[in-house]
């Protein structure tokens, strides 16, 4: 994502703009080629991410998450 930010190149799964206040900073967005890969992406990236915990666990984790969403 990095490399692509710092390309700058349009039509990407990312495109960098500039802040139009502060000449030092720079915005990256995705753009819909970029959703449509993290979309294909995540179910993999999910369960490599979490395969050391067992199935208890994650459940576990989610629920823990969950509250941590109640709240803010």
């Amino acid at each position: 994502m990095l490399a692509c930010a710092r390309s700058g190149t349009q039509g990407s799964e990312a495109q960098r703009g500039r802040d139009l206040q502060d000449r030092r900073a720079c915005s990256v967005t995705i753009t819909g080629m970029g959703k449509r890969a993290l979309t294909k992406a995540e179910p993999e990236f999910v369960e490599l991410t979490f395969a050391a915990f067992s199935g208890t666990e994650r459940d576990q984790l989610t629920a823990l998450l969950g509250k941590l969403l109640d709240v803010a």
